[in-house]
């Protein structure tokens, strides 16, 4: 609230917070896609088990559906029968075009679902001039939120630090707690030093993040 971290403040806090609840100064920090169509439009794009992961007609290495249209050679009468419904679904949807009947990206939309499709989340500040994430939020698409990290971040940190999401965590933070762990193998405790640098890098990243952008634009359209 005040712009600045009080150390006093942290150390007579007496209940540490869940990462889940942490908020972000940006109320609408992370998208998520909650359509199940746009879900199911995003595996035929991007999963090597989708139906449209094939070509009979390609003789050359790839994993996907993406991966053969970067090609920019293929029309829809390249595919089966049972495929061709699929794609014009995904034309329909503007995320792909027929270019003089070869199948090509929109761009905005290859770029933003690709992203997503690896990283599970939209990270709306550096979209927002993407036109099909104005599209997927006109349609209602999406779900917003504002907490410091996204959820893929929150299960990574739960996962290094305590048993709160997974029973096989490390949980460094518990093994660790008021320096009651002592390892015998030095090569242990070196591994585990490295691995809470990498959350502490995280943190302080996040943080940093906040304040930068926060006296940039976020929030700015409703002020």
């Amino acid at each position: 609230n005040e712009g600045e971290l009080n150390p006093d403040l942290v150390r007579i806090t007496r209940n540490t917070p869940l990462f889940e609840n942490i908020p972000s100064f940006n109320n609408k920090k992370h998208a998520y896609i909650k359509d199940s169509e746009l879900k199911f439009i995003i595996h035929l794009l991007f999963s090597n088990q989708s139906p449209l992961a094939y070509s009979r007609n390609i003789k050359l290495n790839y994993d996907n559906f993406a991966d053969l249209l970067k090609l920019g050679i293929l029309t829809i009468d390249d595919f089966d029968d049972y495929q061709k419904d699929y794609i014009k679904l995904i034309i329909e949807e503007e995320i792909i075009i027929e270019d003089n009947k070869i199948l090509k990206f929109n761009n905005d939309a290859f770029n933003l679902l690709d992203y997503y499709y690896h990283n599970h989340v939209i990270c709306l500040t550096y979209n927002e001039d993407n036109k099909y994430l104005k599209k997927i939020i006109e349609e209602e698409k999406i779900k917003f939120d504002g907490s410091l990290f996204s959820k893929d971040e929150v299960d990574y940190l739960n996962y290094i630090l305590n048993d709160r999401s997974f029973d096989n965590g490390l949980s460094l933070r518990n093994k660790y707690l008021h320096g009651s762990y002592y390892a015998e193998n030095e090569k242990e405790n070196e591994i585990d030093y490295f691995k809470l640098l990498k959350i502490y890098a995280l943190i302080i990243i996040k943080i940093n993040e906040e304040f930068c952008r926060n006296n940039d634009t976020w929030n700015k359209s409703e002020e």
